[in-house]
């Protein structure tokens, strides 16, 4: 797929200029034009633009906030920034905000052939995964090469930017956060991906640390923060667990009230404590039954087979009890009234068939 350049630039007769001479090289790139910002705005919202060359002075947009804008909405798009009023101060803010290159007026058109050669090699820097590559090791190569760039990394719906001047870290942003901070947290990403803007310098420096030692302190975050991330990651796996189980359980006790006679359906966990109940309310000996049962039922009840499952039963004075182990837990359940457990055999099977697998 060819690449393409916009020239901005409110001169129509320059644009024009600029069109016929570069239409020797439409084999290598398309050009297209726009006489304002706002127009160049529409193409780039429309268009994969890989390079922009604007100028400064335009009666709808300066040169500067059109770059800025770029970059807001396409950070890899570069930009060459042309104008007959050059200073040092410019050539700085253009820099800042990060122009490609910067080129005065007038120029020859080799010139601006040159660069836009330049512009559209093939540098796409580092692309891969935080998985495969730590993102320290990526910093590391930056810095240590002297590199000028924007590193972008994504996580998700998150993406971070660090910014690098001259192997520097100088800047990163993140979300609200700004500064090291930002760093620090994109450093605790262990999935992502990332991406190099080669050139790219940010609005403001907010980083004065010499790299090496924001990559320890980096680490020795990551390292204390491992184990807050582990422990709340399992917090909210167990979590995620109980709401599950405490559905299924809502489920089972529903389906075993449904056995003719039954009184209560209670859900003991496997330290004797009652869990939830369906049916009349649980009286403070049923609880303590059940505790006894499951915590060592087998002792004062008889062991009863049924089916593919196993229960407890025992017999008292007004009532019938009968309590089966399910994953932690133990349902224990409360006829009213005689009840004859084998009859009931392949309805209580059906029940822990229906439920076994969730």
């Amino acid at each position: 797929m060819p690449k393409k350049v916009l020239v901005v630039d409110d001169e129509e007769t320059l644009t024009w200029g600029m069109a016929k001479s570069l239409s020797k090289d439409s084999n290598y790139y398309e050009l297209l034009i726009a006489n304002n910002g706002k127009k160049a705005l529409e193409i780039i919202e429309k268009e994969n633009i890989d390079l922009v060359i604007t100028d400064i002075r335009m009666p709808d947009f300066n040169g500067l906030d059109l770059l800025a804008a770029i970059k807001k909405r396409s950070p890899k798009t570069k930009v060459i920034i042309m104008t007959a009023y050059g200073s040092d101060d410019v050539q700085k803010e253009a820099s800042k905000r990060g122009s490609f290159k910067y080129i005065e007026k007038p120029f020859e058109i080799s010139d601006i052939r040159d660069l836009i050669f330049k512009a559209l090699e093939e540098k796409k820097g580092f692309v891969g995964e935080v998985a495969s590559l730590q993102l320290t090791d990526v910093i590391q190569m930056n810095c240590l090469g002297r590199l000028t760039l924007m590193l972008l990394v994504k996580r998700g719906d998150s993406e971070g930017k660090i910014y690098f001047r001259d192997g520097e870290i100088i800047h990163s942003e993140t979300g609200n956060l700004k500064g090291e901070e930002a760093l620090y947290h994109i450093l605790t990403w262990d999935t992502g991906e990332f991406s190099t803007v080669v050139g790219v310098l940010p609005e403001e420096i907010t980083i004065n640390k010499h790299w090496e030692n924001l990559i320890i302190e980096a680490v020795k975050r990551v390292d204390d923060k491992e184990f807050e991330v582990k422990d709340e990651t399992l917090k909210e796996r167990i979590e995620e667990i109980n709401l599950k189980e405490q559905k299924v359980l809502s489920q089972i006790s529903k389906e075993f009230f449904t056995i003719k006679g039954c009184d209560k359906v209670l859900i003991i966990n496997n330290k004797g404590d009652l869990v939830t109940y369906v049916g009349s309310k649980p009286s403070l000996k049923d609880q303590n039954v059940g505790a006894i049962l499951s915590l060592g039922g087998e002792k004062f009840a008889k062991f009863t087979e049924l089916g593919n499952f196993y229960g407890l039963t025992l017999e008292l004075k007004d009532k019938q009890i009968a309590l089966f182990p399910f994953k932690s837990f133990y349902i224990f359940i409360v006829f009213g009234e005689k009840i004859d457990f084998e009859e009931l055999i392949p309805f209580i099977d059906s029940i822990f068939n229906k439920f076994k697998e969730t």
